[in-house]
């Protein structure tokens, strides 16, 4: 029995000693007053167009968020290599703006994250329910070489090509493999909370007809592209255009070709995450009725 403790001993203490900052990652030296905020709100049917926001400083979020490490291995975005931050798991970060903004059930909203170069992303209670989401606030690394091109000038983050920092927050998961890409925002400064009222106006640019492959290609237009785009003046995002219009300009064969390989802000969807029988599904949608779908009154 003694030989069996000690291994599991062993494995308890290794455990709760990664949760705890190793004296070999030194401590960046943060800019003068480095204090970056991030922007929270809500967004209810009976909102104004513009809600409301309320700035939150790092530090208060040090100060009132259980902060901790959390590894990534197979990293997405930096060819799967394992990647250590610094931050706050993403419900506790939800709770505490639940707080701020005086909600008491958040388990009837969504999020909309948007970046500083206007990249957004909706994040599901369905993607929370299947993974883990943590806000990260910097990378830490055994050594801190800033005069690397790869690294930041702060000393807090490894570059992303082509798109500089992921400062000053980044959202990362615990399952990279069934993770969409665009579910990893980075250069975050807004987080709000969209309530289930405000979801239903997609319903106005549902498919009329009971075509399974219309519906099929709306749902999936939904989940995963209005977070960048509108469709017929309904979305989130402000970054693309709108996808109604998209008969105008690309055929069959450029919209897959797009998707897969994108250009600009927007990442690749693989045949994992969106096979070729979905995209046809999404493309059918939007060249339903007509040459697009008209937003129903």
């Amino acid at each position: 029995m003694k030989n069996l403790l000690i291994p599991f001993f062993l494995i308890v203490l290794s455990a709760n000693l990664a949760l705890s900052q190793s004296p070999s990652y030194p401590t960046p030296i943060l800019p003068k007053d480095y204090n970056p905020t991030i922007s929270i709100s809500i967004r209810r049917e009976s909102d104004s167009k513009t809600p409301k926001k309320i700035k939150v400083t790092l530090q208060e979020l040090l100060s009132q968020v259980k902060s901790q490490l959390y590894t990534v291995t197979k990293h997405p975005v930096y060819n799967e290599k394992s990647v250590t931050y610094d931050g706050f798991l993403f419900k506790d970060v939800i709770a505490f703006i639940a707080q701020k903004l005086q909600v008491d059930n958040v388990n009837q909203f969504q999020y909309s994250l948007w970046a500083s170069d206007n990249f957004s992303a909706f994040i599901s209670s369905e993607d929370l329910q299947s993974g883990e989401a943590f806000l990260a606030w910097r990378e830490i690394r055994p050594v801190i070489d800033t005069s690397t091109s790869n690294i930041s000038h702060d000393g807090l983050w490894t570059m992303v090509e082509k798109h500089g920092t992921p400062g000053p927050f980044y959202l990362v998961w615990n399952n990279p493999e069934k993770t969409y890409w665009q579910k990893w925002p980075f250069k975050i400064v807004d987080i709000t909370l969209v309530s289930q009222n405000v979801l239903e106006k997609f319903n106005s640019v549902a498919p009329e007809s009971g075509d399974f492959t219309r519906t099929k290609g709306f749902r999936l237009a939904i989940k995963n592209c209005t977070s960048c785009h509108h469709i017929s003046g309904v979305g989130f995002g402000q970054m693309a255009g709108d996808l109604a219009d998209i008969a105008k300009y690309r055929d069959h064969n450029s919209f897959v070709s797009q998707i897969r390989n994108p250009g600009g802000r927007m990442v690749p969807f693989t045949a994992t995450e969106l096979s070729d029988e979905d995209i046809h599904a999404i493309y059918t949608y939007l060249n339903s009725s007509g040459d697009r779908p008209e937003r129903k009154k």
